[in-house]
C-alpha cells in the first residue's frame, strides 16, 4: 500500500508527436515468496533499489526482472545499519518506513482469479478493461492480472487486453513499478492531487478497480482534494469512496481493507454513503495469522477483509432493506463462512495497521485463496435517483439519519420548530463523529437561530402540540431533538450554550510527531511548539523538543512569529498575504545564526519570486516614461550615497539638480559618478563641466 508524506510531485511526462508503437510481449514475472525473515527482505530491497537505476525501462533482463519483484517495502523493517547503502536517490520516505505493508501475493493471486471470469463484461465495446490502481505500490495487484491467470481469455475472443492505470506517490515504488510494467498508464504523486488534476476526464470510464490503500490518517495531503463530500479522515475511507465513484455503471471495485469496515457500528455512517450508490457483491475476512502463529502480513498486526462492489450507476435514496444487516455492521453474523479462519478475542475495531499492542482480535487459519464469490443479487426493483453534481450541495453531510420531512399535517406554526430540530440533530452528529470543522461551522448560525426561535415561539416544553409530537405516538425526532436543546425553564441546555470543544484524536505511532502536528494543524489551522509538544507527551510520546523539531523540519514544517514558537506546514507557511513579513522575521532570525531561518528564507522567496531588474534590458533612465523622483532616488542610494540624496528637476532642457544650473561651471556638492550620470542623462558627455572631465579620467586612471 502506498504511504501519505511524498513531497508534492508533477505527474507521469507525456511524450509529445506520434503515439508510440505498442510495447513487445513482456516475460511474465513469478512472485517471489513473502514470508521471508527481516534480513532478506532488506538485502533483496537494496538489490532491487540499486537494480533499478543501473539501467533504463525496458532493458531488464527476465532475471533482473525477478530481482526488482522481490521489494517488499520498508514496513516492519529498520534502515539504521544499511542507511549508507540506500542509493541517494531513492532514499525510502519516513512514513514508509512505519506504514508501508505491501499485499501478500498469495492474496494479490486470490483476487485476480477471483475477478478473471468477470472481466469480459467490464470490458467496453472495443475489448478493453480499463483498469484502475489508486494505490500500485510496486504493482503487485496489477501484476497479479497476468497473461498465465487471466489473459488466456484473450485468446477466446472475450476481451483484447487489460488497459491500467496507476497512481502512487512514494518515489521508491513508483520508480520499480515503472521499471517492471512500462505498459501502465502511471502517474507519480498523491491520489487525492491525481483525482483533482485528471479526475474529471477519467469520471465514469473505468471497468474495474482493485486496490490494497494506505489505513491510517490521511495527513497534509487531504488538502489536495477541497470537495467537502469526500472529506473522510481515515485513508482508506477516502480511496474506496472516490475510486468507486469512478466506475461506470455496473462496474466492479475490490478493496482490501480493515475489518473494522464491516463489523460494529464506528463506520456506520461510511458504510450508508457506500451501500446507497454501490452494491455490495460479498466480502470475506482474511487470517491475520497462519496456524503456526506467523502473521499473513508481517509486521503489520491487523485484520483485513476484501470486499467487491459493483457501481449502481446511480443513488438510492434510502437504503436497500436487503442491505440493513450490513448497514448495521452485521455482514459476517450471517455468513460467518466468509471468515477464512477462527476467531479469537472480540473485535475492538483497532484496525491500523502496526497499531495492535497485543492481539485482541484474530482470524487464525492457513490462507489457500479464496472461496468462490456467489455476488449477492442487486435490487431491480430500487429507485436510483442520478447523482447530484458536489457544487450543488451544501457543505454539511449528515452522518445520522433524518426524518424524511415534514408531515403535510403539521401545524404550519409548528413547522419552523421541526425544521431547527432537523438542524439540532446535524450538529450534535457531528459533534458525536468529531467533525470538529463541521460541528465548528455549524453552531454559529444554529445559536443564533435558537435564541431568536425561544424568543418568537417561547418556551417550547410549554407547547403541548410539540410535546405530543415528541412524546405520543408518532415520536418525530426532529420534535425531539428541539426540546432537548431546551431545558425546562427554556434555557438553551449547556451543550450547545457554547462553541464546541471537540478534542482531537490520534491512532498514529506515539512518536510520530509529524502525522500528530498535521492532525493538530489541520483541526486548529494554528499550532505552537508547546501546544504540539504537550499533545505528543500525552499520547505517550518520548521525543524531546529538538529531536521533534528535527523531525518536523525534515518533513519541511516552518517556525514562525514574534517569539519564533508557531508551526505551519510548508503549503500554509509559503501562501498568503504576509509572505514579506514572514520573510523580514526569517531573516532577523537567519542573521542572529539561526540555520532553519536560513533555509526558510530560501522557500519564502522562492514562493513571493520577487522582481528582479537585472533582465529589463530595454528600459533606460534617459527613457522619459522613467520618473525622475524614481532616478532621483536611485542615485542617491548608488552613485551619490557618500554624499547625501539628491532632488533632479527638468530646467531648460536639462535633467539637473534641483537649484544647480547644468551650465554652471561650478558643480553641485555631488559625487563625481553622479556628475558623470548627468552628461550620460543629458546626451552630453562632451559638453560636461571640466570638474566632471576631469574626475572621469581619475576614476579611468584608478581603474586596473
Amino acid at each position: 500500500m502506498a504511504s501519505l508524506t511524498l513531497p508534492a510531485s508533477s505527474g507521469t511526462p507525456r511524450p509529445s508527436g506520434p503515439a508510440p508503437a505498442p510495447p513487445a510481449p513482456r516475460p511474465e514475472i513469478e512472485t517471489p515468496a513473502d514470508l521471508r525473515d527481516k534480513s532478506w527482505r532488506t538485502e533483496a530491497n537494496l538489490r532491487a533499489m540499486r537494480l533499478v537505476l543501473s539501467k533504463e525501462p525496458g532493458e531488464l533482463t527476465t532475471e533482473e526482472l525477478q530481482a526488482l519483484a522481490q521489494y517488499s517495502g520498508w514496513g516492519g523493517l529498520s534502515i539504521e545499519s544499511v542507511k549508507k547503502m540506500l542509493p541517494p536517490e531513492l532514499v525510502p520516505e519516513s512514513f514508509g518506513l512505519l506504514h508501508e505493508y505491501y499485499t501478500p501475493s498469495a492474496i494479490t493471486e486470490a483476487i485476480a482469479e477471483t475477478l478473471c471470469p468477470l472481466l469480459p463484461e467490464l470490458a467496453g465495446n472495443d475489448g478493453t478493461v480499463r483498469a484502475l490502481e489508486p494505490s500500485a505500490g510496486v504493482g503487485r495487484l496489477i501484476r497479479a492480472f497476468s497473461p498465465r491467470r487471466c489473459l488466456a481469455l484473450e485468446a477466446g475472443g472475450q476481451i483484447k487486453k487489460i488497459a491500467w492505470t496507476g497512481v502512487e506517490f512514494s518515489k521508491v515504488s513508483s520508480t520499480l513499478l515503472r521499471a517492471l510494467r512500462p505498459d501502465v498508464d502511471l502517474y507519480y504523486m498523491p491520489f487525492e492531487r491525481w483525482v483533482r488534476d485528471e479526475g474529471p476526464r477519467y469520471q465514469g470510464t473505468f471497468g474495474l478497480i482493485v486496490s490494497n490503500p494506505p489505513y491510517g490518517e490521511r495527513g497534509a495531503m487531504a488538502r489536495e482534494d477541497t470537495d467537502e463530500f469526500y472529506k473522510e479522515k481515515r485513508a482508506f475511507a477516502y480511496f474506496m469512496r472516490r475510486a468507486l465513484d469512478l466506475l461506470v455503471p455496473g462496474g466492479v471495485g475490490v478493496f482490501l481493507i480493515p475489518a473494522g469496515f464491516l463489523s460494529g457500528n464506528l463506520n456506520r455512517g461510511l458504510r450508508e454513503k457506500l451501500l446507497r450508490r454501490h452494491h455490495l457483491l460479498g466480502a470475506f475476512r482474511l487470517p491475520s495469522h497462519d496456524r503456526k502463529g506467523r502473521e499473513t502480513v508481517p509486521g503489520a498486526s491487523v485484520v483485513m477483509d476484501v470486499v467487491f462492489w459493483r457501481s449502481r450507476g446511480g443513488e438510492l435514496t434510502e437504503i436497500d432493506e436487503a442491505d440493513q444487516f450490513i448497514l448495521d455492521g452485521d455482514y459476517f453474523k450471517h455468513h460467518p463462512d466468509h471468515i477464512l479462519g477462527t476467531e479469537d478475542g472480540a473485535f475492538a475495531g483497532d484496525d491500523e495497521a502496526g497499531m495492535a499492542r497485543s492481539w485482541r482480535y484474530k482470524v487464525t487459519g492457513d490462507f489457500n485463496g479464496l472461496p468462490p464469490l456467489t455476488p449477492r443479487p442487486i435490487c431491480t426493483a430500487c429507485v436510483l435517483t442520478s447523482i447530484v453534481p458536489r457544487e450543488d450541495i451544501g457543505n454539511f453531510q449528515t452522518v445520522a439519519r433524518e426524518d424524511d420531512g415534514t408531515p403535510d399535517d403539521i401545524d404550519e406554526e409548528l413547522r419552523p420548530a421541526l425544521e431547527l430540530g432537523r438542524r439540532v440533530g446535524r450538529y450534535l452528529a457531528a459533534v458525536g463523529a468529531d467533525e470538529a470543522d463541521k460541528a465548528a461551522q455549524l453552531w454559529p448560525e444554529l445559536h443564533t437561530a435558537l435564541r431568536d426561535f425561544a424568543a418568537s415561539f417561547g418556551n417550547p416544553w410549554r407547547s403541548k402540540p410539540l410535546r405530543e409530537l415528541a412524546e405520543g405516538r408518532r415520536k418525530l425526532a426532529a420534535a425531539q431533538q428541539v426540546l432537548n436543546a431546551f431545558d425546562k425553564t427554556g434555557s438553551i441546555v449547556a451543550a450547545l450554550r457554547e462553541a464546541p470543544l471537540v478534542a482531537p484524536k490520534f491512532s498514529g505511532q506515539p512518536d510520530n510527531v509529524v502525522a500528530q502536528a498535521e492532525a493538530l494543524f489541520r483541526q486548529q489551522r494554528a499550532l505552537t511548539v508547546a501546544q504540539l509538544m504537550g499533545f505528543h507527551q500525552r499520547q505517550g510520546g518520548t521525543l524531546t523538543t529538538e529531536a521533534a523539531l528535527e523531525a518536523l523540519f525534515t518533513a519541511e514544517w516552518n517556525l514562525d512569529g514574534d517569539a519564533w514558537d508557531q508551526l505551519f506546514p510548508s503549503d500554509a507557511y509559503l501562501t498568503g498575504n504576509d509572505l514579506w513579513e514572514r520573510h523580514d522575521r526569517a531573516v532577523a532570525r537567519a542573521q542572529r545564526g539561526d540555520e532553519q531561518a536560513k533555509v526558510q528564507v530560501r522557500r519564502l522567496l522562492d514562493a513571493i519570486k520577487p522582481a528582479v531588474f537585472d533582465d529589463l534590458t530595454d528600459v533606460s533612465p534617459q527613457h522619459g516614461y522613467v520618473p525622475l523622483d524614481l532616478v532621483a532616488g536611485w542615485i542617491s542610494a548608488t552613485l551619490n550615497s557618500r554624499y547625501g540624496a539628491v532632488e533632479l528637476e527638468r530646467k531648460d532642457g536639462f535633467v539637473q539638480i534641483r537649484g544647480h544650473d547644468y551650465t554652471d561651471a561650478e558643480p553641485p556638492p555631488i559625487s563625481p559618478e553622479t556628475l558623470a550620470f548627468l552628461g550620460y542623462y543629458n546626451h552630453d558627455p562632451e559638453s560636461l563641466p571640466a570638474a566632471t572631465r576631469e574626475a572621469g579620467q581619475r576614476r579611468r586612471a584608478e581603474q586596473p
